[in-house]
């Protein structure tokens, strides 16, 4: 994560499921803050699902919920592959009805990712508002 605050909330939560020795946590943009040689048979991301025009300023916070140009999206499809073992998946946190599904397919498309929902929850904010959880699978050819 980009933010060092939602990286150690991260580690926290891992440690107080006892799971922490099996989860990587790190701070940078996408994965930038992985090393090239880490591999991992999954790697979840509760992405920003909020569109905004490209080029629009936005504070870090915001950056939890909005990417502008949807550019963050981009460079994860793009890199998370280097960052998989062979038979590896990405899981992607999504809002339908917050984000724009069709240019998130098309962007999947683009790098070569087909898009499956594996689960789906709806939540009772204002309004209510469904999450899916998406796996990303990279496709050959």
């Amino acid at each position: 994560d980009i933010n060092p605050f939602a990286s150690e909330n991260t580690k926290l939560n891992a440690d107080n499921l006892d799971i922490g020795e099996r989860v990587d946590v790190s701070v940078g943009d996408v994965l930038d803050g992985v090393a090239l040689n880490n591999k991992f048979d999954t790697i979840f991301w509760a992405l920003p699902f909020g569109f905004l025009d490209p080029g629009s300023n936005i504070t870090l916070e915001e950056m939890q919920v909005f990417d502008p140009g949807y550019r963050s999206i981009r460079k994860f499809f793009a890199t998370a592959k280097n960052h998989l073992k062979d038979g590896g998946r990405l899981l992607i946190g999504f809002s339908s009805d917050l984000g724009d599904s069709d240019l998130l397919e098309d962007i999947a498309a683009q790098a070569g990712i087909k898009l499956e929902v594996v689960a789906e929850k709806e939540i009772q904010e204002k309004d209510k508002v469904n999450f899916e959880l998406i796996r990303g699978t990279y496709v050959s050819g």
